[in-house]
């Protein structure tokens, strides 16, 4: 099979004739057939109303449709239809949804994954560039794509870093099947944001603030503040607690993943020490005398049972049997409006649970515990991932760069 080159009709530049990409395509019998295309209808070169964006268009529905000829299209028979993707010839859309299907991560990230790809097909749409191949995508398109979402759905420069990262991971994926040669949406540079307030660690005051009226109000809730303070767990992960999983002998606790629940962020079992102030809490909540099976901080209430859950004093996370040891498990979802209410809401400080994490580290640091022997505890793969939690390392370097620098 042989083809002529696709070319762009312009109709002298007329705006008001449609124009079209046309080549010719001649099989090895020597039957021609003249082909002209002017995109689908929602991406149609037509819809542009000028000249210089018309052009731009046809161009890019050349290069299309000479991509296609080139890896061996043909008008004279259907497209073989395979049960193995066709990587090599592979469309921008379609290796997004295959980059999206083929990621391993949590339910909650790929929901956000999922998002990302659709704003991405629709821009792609929108810019004429979703049938080209996916190999001949460049650092350029991708930011192209990111300028045209951020301007459409009027992205705050957050949210443009934060969907940077999500496409990212997608075209990293693309690269592990070795659809693409390289990631190109890597060194993409985010764009300028303010530092939140909201995971910053807490101070003196508002340790005393929270810390007390936990204590005397929501005491049970207050020993799992105290755990994720003590041991840097995750919100999510002592949800998902076991009184298997607590060994009041040996003073450790155990995390085993599980792909299913997505109890852990990391996939190694972890073993998280207990020190002495966390096992006096720990012990407070009587779990030699509960089921192995039953959940460390669990709900009194059983789904489809009428407990679910008012505002009212006594009902809901209020009731006094909440965060007692249960085979009922607690969503993570639960505490996040029980923390907005009681902490936010009520004592006016707007920092998230999640902080408790950043302040035991920070606390920490300065009791003289090493970044090292913190990395091991938080289950970091790298000493930098720990760092961002202690905000003040870059404190304490430069005191004792103040401190210990020589005499010239």
């Amino acid at each position: 099979m042989t083809y002529t080159e696709p070319k762009l009709c312009t109709y002298g530049y007329d705006l008001k004739e449609p124009w079209f990409v046309y080549f010719t395509v001649i099989s090895d019998t020597g039957i021609k057939k003249y082909c002209q295309y002017r995109g689908e209808q929602k991406s149609s070169i037509n819809r542009f109303k000028s000249k210089d964006e018309r052009v731009k268009a046809g161009n890019m529905l050349k290069l299309y449709w000479k991509n296609k000829l080139k890896n061996g299209w043909t008008p004279f028979k259907e497209e073989k239809k395979d049960s193995i993707p066709d990587f090599k010839n592979m469309e921008l859309n379609n290796a997004l949804d295959f980059g999206l299907k083929n990621c391993d991560v949590a339910k909650k990230t790929r929901s956000s994954y999922r998002g990302t790809v659709k704003f991405f097909k629709e821009a792609a749409e929108d810019l004429l560039i979703s049938k080209i191949a996916v190999a001949d995508i460049e650092k350029t398109h991708i930011k192209l794509l990111l300028n045209k979402i951020k301007e459409k759905r009027n992205w705050s420069n957050k949210a443009y870093n934060k969907n940077l990262g999500y496409i990212q991971a997608i075209f990293s994926e693309l690269e592990e099947w070795k659809i693409v040669k390289f990631n190109p949406a890597h060194r993409i540079k985010t764009l300028r944001t303010t530092e939140s307030q909201k995971f910053k660690p807490y101070t003196k005051e508002e340790k005393k603030i929270i810390g007390e009226y936990l204590f005397l109000h929501h005491y049970r809730f207050y020993i799992l503040f105290q755990l994720i303070y003590h041991t840097g767990i995750r919100p999510k992960e002592a949800l998902s607690l076991k009184i298997k999983n607590v060994d009041m002998i040996s003073r450790t606790i155990t995390i085993e993943p599980e792909i299913e629940t997505e109890n852990s962020k990391t996939r190694s079992i972890r073993i998280v020490p207990i020190n002495q102030f966390l096992f006096s809490f720990l012990k407070q909540l009587n779990i030699e005398s509960c089921p192995q099976e039953y959940y460390l901080f669990g709900s009194p209430f059983e789904a489809g049972k009428g407990n679910k859950g008012s505002n009212k004093e006594g009902r809901g996370t209020m009731h006094p049997d909440y965060f007692k040891p249960s085979q009922v498990q607690i969503k993570r979802d639960t505490i996040t409006k029980f923390w907005k209410k009681i902490v936010i809401d009520k004592l006016g400080i707007n920092k998230f649970l999640y902080s408790a994490k950043h302040t035991g580290c920070d606390d920490k640091i300065l009791a003289g515990i090493s970044i090292d022997a913190l990395k091991e505890l938080f289950g970091h793969s790298s000493k930098m991932m720990t760092e961002k939690y202690a905000s003040v390392v870059k404190q304490l370097r430069a005191e004792e760069i103040m401190e210990k620098s020589p005499e010239f």
